[in-house]
């Protein structure tokens, strides 16, 4: 157990040499994605357009292999990494105790647009300082800074920290801080001085082995069923719907092969791999534009290699209305996080509906209607196609060719069903868009 530390300190030294050679880092993760592992993005956006990302810190490199997904694919990462850098350090038979991010979460900087000039300074200074020291000689101001960056906060900051130097540092993840308050300790962590305190009791009270305590409590978590997760499933296999079947027999089932090459058949048969007995499952549909519609919500109770999932249904309110912020609503099977979105798709709490409804509260911003005009051959046709490729893809980076491509798989795929010239609609099982 815990054979992941010595390789995750190894790569942290290591790593600090790339501060001026970010470029390479980033080349490493391109290579890892041209090669379907499941890694973080580098695809930057500004004014709603993509650019390659070209500047990155230690913690956002680590979450390539700190996200959830299976241990497999995390061990075939860190293989390509191990060789890649020429670390000695045997890869991981195990990742005991290391928290993991939200897979669509994963940076610890936000998009170019907003991103300020000294974010990405600010965390290799601090990744610097832990790699070599411990929480009492981390500048504090710098902590304090980099608390201050969009997309992270103490969670998450100190995950990090705890990835880097899990001898020195502790993890004030949702898991690890269920532990602490059961054991009276009760901080708060809004910088520096807080994470001190913490780090100090947690160390009276629990002992210093920083690792084992993060492994105790995820075992406490899961033994308490703390740890429950909630999904949504799609029902529509091409064209052929599955609804009644699934709500009828109180299941859901993976619509690919387990083998398929596909790349949105391999992110489901990785999700799916993650989906545990007693976590909450609703199957959607979509009910209008940009509205996500609920058909049934339930707990899952059984699970099968072969992708079946067997349902026990809840009561509740089925959510119909426009799709909460959060969850990439376009994939198969999606994790419904942050916990609002759960609490609005299970527990009909903070429904996001449009301004007049109910609770008043506002949609979602995006754009609900887009008319592209002008003479003939200046390119509508083609804008349509990229919109198409961009909706179910999330993201589009290449050149005209290639987006055609694209575009003409996904209606291979039955992901993206053509219409006629410049028309097209993103079917249910990749969506809940038509354009026209």
């Amino acid at each position: 157990m815990f054979t992941w530390i010595p390789l995750y300190k190894e790569l942290a030294a290591k790593i600090l040499d790339y501060r001026e050679r970010q470029g390479d880092l980033i080349q490493i993760v391109r290579e890892m994605e041209s090669k379907d592992l499941p890694v973080i993005s580098t695809a930057d956006k500004k004014e709603g357009k993509t650019l390659p990302l070209d500047e990155i810190d230690p913690f956002t490199f680590f979450a390539c292999f700190n996200r959830r997904q299976t241990d497999e694919n995390r061990k075939t990462i860190l293989s390509f990494i191990k060789e890649k850098f020429g670390l000695a350090s045997q890869v991981p038979s195990d990742f005991a105790g290391v928290p993991v991010i939200n897979p669509q979460k994963s940076w610890f900087f936000p998009f170019v647009a907003t991103r300020k000039k000294d974010d990405i300074p600010s965390l290799w200074q601090l990744a610097g300082q832990a790699v070599h020291g411990r929480p009492q000689e981390l500048d504090k101001q710098l902590f304090n800074r980099c608390l201050l960056i969009t997309s992270v906060g103490e969670a998450k900051l100190t995950m990090g920290l705890f990835w880097l130097n899990p001898d020195q540092y502790i993890a004030c993840d949702k898991v690890n801080r269920a532990l602490f308050k059961s054991r009276g300790i009760d901080v708060d962590v809004n910088g520096w001085a807080e994470y001190l305190t913490l780090v100090t009791k947690v160390k009276a009270t629990l002992g210093s082995d920083f690792p084992k305590i993060s492994h105790n409590a995820y075992e406490l978590s899961e033994r308490e069923g703390t740890l429950e997760s909630s999904w949504a499933g799609g029902f529509q296999w091409g064209d052929i719907s599955k609804l009644d079947e699934f709500i009828t027999g109180n299941k859901w089932q993976i619509g690919w092969a387990k083998d398929d090459p596909k790349p949105a058949a391999k992110k489901t048969w990785d999700r799916f791999s993650q989906i545990r007995v007693g976590d909450r499952f609703a199957i959607k549909g979509y009910g209008g534009r940009n509205d996500v519609r609920i058909h049934y919500v339930g707990r899952v109770i059984g699970k099968s290699e072969d992708g079946v999932l067997q349902l026990k249904s809840l009561e509740g309110p089925l959510y119909r209305g426009k799709a909460p912020p959060g969850p990439s609503w376009f994939d198969t099977l999606v994790p419904l996080e942050p916990k609002s979105v759960a609490d609005a798709i299970f527990l009909g709490v903070g429904l996001v509906q449009p301004e007049g409804t109910s609770n008043g509260s506002k949609p979602p911003d995006v754009a609900q209607n887009v008319i592209l005009y002008g003479s003939p051959g200046t390119g509508k046709t083609f804008a349509t196609i990229r919109r198409a490729v961009e909706l179910v893809d999330n993201d589009i980076v290449g050149d005209h060719l290639s987006i055609k491509n694209r575009f003409d798989e996904l209606v291979r795929r039955r992901e993206v069903q053509a219409l006629g010239t410049g028309t097209f609609e993103v079917l249910e099982i990749s969506g809940y868009v038509r354009v026209c």
